[in-house]
């Protein structure tokens, strides 16, 4: 036999690689993996018309942040949206008398994405929507709802505007904005 096998300079040379094999990775290497993801975004807002009137004009604004949203925490990063449908539901209407029926003639927009492009938004009975919990599709192509997502991606929000007419008031209205996504994200494996 060999003295190398035994001498300490072998088996310090053999220590050393078998600790390269189990230390070699650093832990600020980190692998990401993509993955897809269904994601709906959901806002509340309310919507105060204390102007007495019929019908009462009315106009909301409001900034939905899109990647600066809790639903997204988890991730390292966000490489692409894309919005499947943007909804709109009425949760809860107040300061209305419950012998009026209120309805809700107006539009949904988003101005800084699409100039000039509004979306219907017809509710014929407020009382009626909260209690059944519908939800109103804004009718959107597919192309737009990729302009919008586009914007959000690189923006992280969009503004939506409400706007229309209101058969009575004084009302507040209590709604939902829903944005179904579908959302490529980084997850980090270490």
């Amino acid at each position: 036999m060999r003295k190398l096998l035994y001498s300490p300079l072998a088996f310090a040379l053999l220590l050393m690689v078998g600790s390269f094999g189990f230390y070699s990775c650093d832990e600020d290497e980190i692998t990401l993996a993509t993955r897809n993801i269904d994601i709906p975004l959901t806002y509340q807002f309310a919507l105060d018309v204390p102007a007495t009137g019929s019908p009462s004009p009315f106009t909301y604004e409001e900034i939905l942040e899109i990647t600066d949203n809790a639903e997204f925490d988890e991730y390292e990063a966000l490489n692409d949206i894309e919005i499947d449908r943007i909804a709109v539901k009425i949760i809860d209407i107040q300061n209305a008398p419950d012998t009026t029926i209120y309805s809700l003639d107006g539009q949904a927009s988003f101005p800084d994405v699409q100039q000039g492009i509004a979306y219907d938004l017809v509710i014929d009975n407020l009382k009626q929507a909260s209690t059944d919990g519908t939800e109103y599709d804004l009718d959107i192509t597919d192309e737009n709802l990729r302009t919008i997502a586009t914007s959000a991606l690189s923006t992280g929000q969009v503004r939506m505007v409400l706007d229309g007419e209101l058969s009575h008031s004084p009302i507040t209205i209590l709604f939902e904005v829903i944005i179904n996504t579908n959302t490529e994200v980084e997850l980090k494996v270490g």
